[in-house]
């Protein structure tokens, strides 16, 4: 058994015009989601993102939404399942709007941290995105940055190139795998670290080795509720 990312991409064209109704049973259904995965034992971890989102690349600081990119992070679920094709059945039941993507991942290597927002401050995913010929450069330059007892380290992974993407499309569910041709970056990682203040959160990105090769999104943590 192994730990796969599956991973919610909203089109944020086609969020805005979902009427709040709609958000309401999406939440809903995800809360039932959730529920069926810790029953069956497979559950591992999974967070909502708020929209609002800075990419730090280089030394600029960009505010989303990022014209280059239909997508954006939306949230995420960890499950563990027997294989690839296993999570990308699990990953065909959760709930999305026409027009999201779900893509799934295998986790290469990294540590989990279930709770997360229930401590004082903020906390914030970084999504490592850029060239997938690079993150085994920058894996090996960022991963001793973080110490398993350090305070605002709350977990991160490393994800495996190849992955399947779940669309929907006028309700339909389709599966392509890849690599995908339509997106020239990719997802090779993400990590989460409690910090005051989304300011602190770009400061950190500023200072990392990380943005020396790829680029860092930064999205806060939405409370499940």
């Amino acid at each position: 058994m192994n730990d796969y990312l599956v991973m919610i991409l909203d089109n944020e064209a086609a969020r805005a015009q979902v009427t709040p109704a709609d958000m309401q049973k999406l939440t809903a259904g995800h809360a039932e989601f959730a529920k069926g995965l810790r029953a069956s034992g497979i559950y591992r971890d999974s967070e909502r993102l708020r929209p609002e989102a800075k990419r730090v690349q280089g030394k600029h600081v960009f505010d989303g939404p990022f014209a280059e990119t239909k997508e954006a992070l939306g949230g995420y679920y960890v499950v563990r399942a027997e294989s690839l094709e296993a999570a990308t059945e699990i990953a065909k039941r959760c709930p999305m709007l026409d027009g999201d993507t779900i893509e799934v991942r295998q986790v290469m290597k990294g540590e989990l941290r279930p709770v997360k927002t229930d401590e004082p401050g903020k906390v914030f995913a970084f999504a490592v995105v850029g060239d997938d010929s690079l993150m085994d450069r920058v894996d090996a330059e960022t991963s001793s940055d973080f110490q398993h007892d350090d305070a605002m380290f709350l977990g991160g992974v490393r994800l495996e190139g190849a992955g399947r993407r779940v669309l929907s499309e006028r309700g339909q569910r389709r599966v392509i795998e890849g690599p995908f041709a339509e997106t020239k970056e990719v997802i090779g990682g993400l990590f989460v670290l409690q910090l005051a203040s989304i300011d602190d959160a770009v400061r950190f990105a500023l200072d990392s080795k990380f943005v020396r090769h790829v680029a860092l999104e930064i999205r806060e943590l939405w409370p499940m509720g």
